[in-house]
């Protein structure tokens, strides 16, 4: 059995929704969203958001996607739903 670990990473937000390791040591890679810009206008320069990921035996970095789909889809039915200027 191949043992793996399992973690929230903490990433720092640049410019253009590329959110980095804040701990570039511990090999994660970098994440592009950069599609979803309007989501990330929301959140300021720098801002730490949390991603969960799992680094399996050989070597491969998986994104568990759920929880960010989740925050993403609420953030657009909110500005579906807000009143129109």
């Amino acid at each position: 059995m191949v043992a793996s670990s399992r973690a929230s990473r903490n990433r720092l937000l640049t410019a253009g929704g590329r959110p980095h390791p804040v701990d570039a040591a511990a090999g994660a890679p970098d994440l592009d969203f950069s599609s979803h810009f309007r989501y990330w206008a929301t959140f300021k320069l720098g801002a730490t958001v949390d991603f969960e990921l799992r680094h399996g035996g050989l070597g491969f970095w998986q994104l568990n996607k759920e929880p960010f789909n989740k925050k993403l889809r609420a953030s657009y039915e909110h500005e579906r739903d807000a009143p129109k200027k």
